[in-house]
């Protein structure tokens, strides 16, 4: 944890080049007005995005409306990537996904702000 209360992650981000390939780089310009601090300064907001030995990615397979969430067996299933959108008491949409083997997924993290990660997918 950094002094100005800034965390972040980049799952998955190899500064080592350990799959050869690079991305790019992901900088941090400032956050909510402040740059992380810490004994790195303004280096610790970049992150070196290099490919993954195995793509993590994954892409929307199909999507249905049900009358409860609870009731569909992708929400059952805890091999399954799935997400409910609640569209009112009686009626949700049910998305599904599927691993993506061509697109690596990396998340960055920012817990005094938000509980849902901003993810990048390459």
């Amino acid at each position: 944890m950094h002094e100005s209360g800034l965390e972040s992650v980049c799952v998955g981000t190899v500064e080592s080049g350990v799959g050869n390939v690079k991305y790019g780089e992901l900088i941090l310009l400032g956050y909510n007005g402040g740059l992380p601090q810490g004994d790195r300064g303004r280096r610790r907001s970049k992150f070196l995005l290099y490919r993954r030995l195995k793509a993590n990615g994954v892409v929307k397979s199909r999507h249905y409306t049900v009358g409860s969430p609870y009731d569909s067996s992708a929400m059952k299933d805890s091999l399954q990537h799935s997400i409910s959108y609640t569209l009112s008491r009686h009626q949700a949409v049910i998305v599904e996904y599927v691993q993506d083997w061509k697109t690596d997924l990396f998340q960055v993290f920012f817990p005094l702000t938000s509980l849902v990660p901003r993810l990048i997918s390459l």
